[in-house]
């Protein structure tokens, strides 16, 4: 696909091609090419009879390299073109690698903790490259060692500039004081064995390295996404976010970046194109690896609505390139109640399917209308009295300043936090009761607004409060135009119908797909420019789904939402 081709309309010739180890004839002989000597790590072979092409390598790397020379040399305006009996077998050129003297065939690399495990994978892969060796990772030492020690892997504090190399007996040792100085210490390593530098047996040398720290608030280089602020008065350098899906990107060249928490800190981590997120937890720093020197883009997600990502900033090894992660082709908010919520909803999923910035702010049972719906958490609780709301809550803030018993989204969209989040310490301090007076500010993005909204509510209004169709009319007409007085008058909006009725009587004023039918018409009649109604006609055509609470879709519903709302939204921008 990234050559241009679509392999299913070639109209010019049909091709099988094996890539890897597969059981066919001509994948045999291609491995067979690969392996006529020694250090065939790095070695590779592409062979074609007739229709027929196999594509092998010695490891993950041999083929990754193989693909790319496949496609730069027999890739034509998006067809492939290979002559029938084609014989291309590549031996790159290994570097001499030594260490005091002997060759780094055989060689384990082993870290001294589990916790540090992957650096050991990525150590063992990059030496494999270098030398055409098969360099293995192991838990356990073997005959001959290169073993990573760190003096406490999880350490807080600064990170020590410093790390420590000796070779004893052909066996070397790189150890350092944190986790993060081994990391970079281990980089230096490798870059010195790339230049064909030789440790001699019984070196023991400490050095040192300069790292590169930039601090959270330099909102020109980190591209946030979601609600964010600078509210923790304890650490004024930090970012903390808050709502369901708050993330922070940025570029780096290299293979390791190092990030920095004010607070132990609970959260994901999606590098470049990986459809996979890795948890992680930290308190202090951790370096995080990838693949290859060039450039690469690392996200960093919260966890969930009540949890915050402490983000202070990120260090580098001098000499490691910064940038802002470009903006997507469009930035999108989805605002919602517990279909919305579900982490396998629609809402966690679109943007990435579409390549595209997005947040998520969704509560279970919150309405859009303030003291409707049933929303009356209270920090996992259903406390139905708000004068026994715990102490700090969000859920008592705007029950002390405002007055509302149930918040909706019509107040709680507006502010910095979730309703049953919890501020505590510096944060409670900082914002008291009186914090919900005010409304939300561009600044809590960082300057990065979203230009669409997609407003997925109603449901509760109607489910658990009957409010009557003209009340819920104007408190989305309020709703959206304190959206566009925040965002702006450009903002593009689009508000979903119901998916499901739970209501016997379907005619009813209160059932709410009238309900939400009627405020979706109005508010295009009134934001002609702005808001994108979707009701229930076309939702129908989906065949959403439904489980047997008859509310809330299966994982099946929620994976035709996700493509059905991507394409509508790719359709309308």
């Amino acid at each position: 696909e990234s050559a241009g081709v679509n392999v299913s309309e070639d109209k010019n010739s049909t091709k099988l091609i094996y890539v890897g180890d597969s059981d066919s004839a001509l994948t045999a002989s291609a491995k067979e090419k690969t392996q006529s000597r020694e250090n065939n790590y790095n070695d590779y072979a592409i062979l074609s009879s007739g229709d027929e092409i196999a594509i092998y390598g010695n490891s993950d790397h041999a083929i990754r390299e193989a693909v790319a020379y496949f496609v730069s040399q027999y890739v034509q305006e998006g067809s492939i073109v290979v002559d029938s009996d084609l014989n291309v077998v590549a031996k790159p050129e290994n570097i001499d690698v030594k260490i005091a003297g002997k060759s780094l065939k055989g060689l384990r690399v082993v870290a001294s903790d589990s916790s540090y495990q992957r650096m050991a994978i990525y150590v063992a892969e990059s030496l494999s490259v270098l030398t055409g060796y098969t360099v293995k990772e192991s838990a356990t030492a073997g005959d001959y060692n290169l073993m990573l020690m760190a003096a406490n892997a999880s350490a807080k504090g600064d990170v020590a500039e410093e790390y420590t190399v000796s070779v004893a007996s052909s066996n070397l040792t790189i150890s350092a004081p944190t986790f993060a100085s081994l990391a970079y210490g281990t980089q230096i390593f490798l870059s010195e064995l790339t230049n064909g530098i030789d440790f001699s047996e019984g070196i023991n040398e400490k050095r040192n390295f300069e790292m590169k720290h930039v601090d959270a608030m330099n909102v020109e280089l980190f591209k946030y996404c979601g609600t964010w602020q600078a509210t923790d008065s304890e650490s004024p350098t930090t970012m903390i976010s808050y709502w369901n899906a708050g993330y922070v990107e940025v570029d780096f060249t290299g293979n390791a970046i190092t990030l920095e928490f004010s607070k132990e800190t609970s959260f994901k981590v999606k590098m470049d194109d990986d459809p996979a997120y890795v948890s992680y937890t930290a308190d202090g720093k951790i370096t995080l690896f990838t693949e290859g020197d060039g450039k690469h883009t690392i996200r960093v997600y919260n966890n969930d609505r009540k949890s915050h990502l402490y983000f202070a900033g990120v260090s580098v090894e001098d000499g490691v390139q910064l940038s802002r992660t470009p903006d997507k082709k469009h930035y999108i908010h989805f605002v919602g109640d517990s279909i919305s919520e579900n982490r396998n909803s629609f809402t966690f999923r679109v943007g990435d399917l579409l390549g595209w910035d997005f947040a998520v702010s969704a509560v279970s049972g919150m309405a859009l209308e303030d003291n409707y719906g049933f929303w009356r958490k209270n920090n996992g609780g259903k406390e139905t009295n708000p004068e026994n709301y715990t102490e700090g809550s969000m859920a008592k803030m705007i029950y002390e300043s405002a007055g509302i018993t149930s918040v909706g989204m019509e107040t709680a969209f507006f502010k910095l936090g979730s309703p049953d989040d919890v501020m505590t310490g510096a944060e409670r301090e900082l914002y008291g009761s009186g914090y919900y007076t005010e409304a939300l500010d561009n600044k809590y993005q960082s300057g990065n607004t979203p230009d669409i909204v997609f407003s997925f509510l109603g449901t509760n209004d109607e489910l658990h409060s009957l409010s009557s169709a003209d009340r819920f009319t104007k408190a989305y007409i309020k709703f959206i135009q304190n959206i566009l007085d925040t965002y702006g008058e450009d903002t593009k909006i689009v508000v979903l119908q119901a998916v499901s009725n739970g209501l016997s009587d379907s005619n009813a004023d209160h059932n709410y797909y009238n309900c939400i039918r009627k405020a979706g018409q109005r508010l295009v009649e009134l934001f002609p420019n702005n808001v994108t109604f979707i009701d229930r006609d076309v939702i129908s055509t989906w065949n959403i789904e439904i489980s047997t609470d008859k509310i809330h879709p299966t994982q099946g519903g929620y994976d035709t939402m996700t493509i059905e709302i991507a394409k509508i939204l790719e359709s309308l921008f």
